[in-house]
């Protein structure tokens, strides 16, 4: 739980983001400024990033959301801060698969909320408590 003026909240969201084409651009260089660059946007947002990762052609967050923030505007901020700064660092890499202005990142996304029970599931099949760690492990495995 955390604590805002006049409010106490845990909203956790799964976002996945997927590359223009699904073309396999992303790097584990790339993925890991990534996670720099995502943790930068939602600290300046009052939110919190506690899991990132990915694979050639798309990525996976998992947030703790401040409900002061529009997600829309918040998933806007995220897709064009990584992309400016990827493609300034990752300039050659890039231009591989996108040429132009080309985005880097498909305009859909998967947007998925999970609560307090949600992330504090137990596990079917020996029906005992997982800690967030193991669960939030077991979740990625589901979405991948």
């Amino acid at each position: 739980m955390r604590k805002g003026a006049h409010v106490v909240f845990d909203i956790h969201l799964h976002i996945v983001f997927v590359t223009k084409y699904r073309r396999k651009v992303l790097t584990q260089s790339m993925i890991e400024d990534i996670k720099e660059i995502f943790g930068r946007v939602l600290e300046n947002s009052n939110s919190l990033l506690e899991e990132c990762n990915g694979e050639a052609d798309h990525v996976h967050l998992l947030i703790s959301l401040h409900p002061d923030n529009n997600i829309s505007d918040l998933v806007v901020s995220l897709k064009s801060a990584s992309s400016r700064i990827l493609r300034e660092k990752y300039r050659s890499e890039i231009d591989k698969f996108y040429w132009g202005k080309a985005k880097l990142w498909h305009d859909s996304k998967c947007i998925v909320s999970c609560g307090v029970l949600y992330l504090r599931a137990r596990c079917t099949s020996s029906n005992r408590v997982v800690s967030v760690r193991q669960f939030r492990a077991y979740f990625y495995r589901i979405f991948l």
